[in-house]
């Protein structure tokens, strides 16, 4: 994400609140290259989903941390279909107004 930022591109995150703020969460490393991170509290934060230029959805039990993408074992299952990327759109729209900044 943070070479993303680097070419240009707008990173949007929404963190668990309690997840984000401990010492193995990313999401301040992704912050400080210039990424938005926006955490949420209402409840636990479970869903992992990624959205790509609102032309792909990323969802599964991958967890972003260095872990995840090393030695779990994790599933990702990509959508191109338009419904989809659409629900997974109007739900991180959700996640994102109810959220507040990772860093005021």
């Amino acid at each position: 994400m943070a070479r993303a930022i680097e070419r240009g591109l707008s990173v949007q995150v929404v963190l668990d609140d309690q997840q984000a703020r401990k010492s193995k969460s990313l999401g301040g490393t992704l912050a400080d290259a210039g990424g938005h991170v926006r955490t949420w509290s209402r409840g636990e934060l479970h869903a992992k989903f990624t959205l790509i230029d609102g032309r792909q959805a990323l969802a599964g039990s991958y967890n972003w941390t260095r872990s995840g993408g090393e030695s779990n074992v994790e599933v990702l299952i990509s959508f191109e279909d338009e419904p989809t990327i659409d629900r997974f759109a109007e739900l991180f729209e959700l996640l994102w107004n109810e959220g507040r900044p990772l860093r005021p």
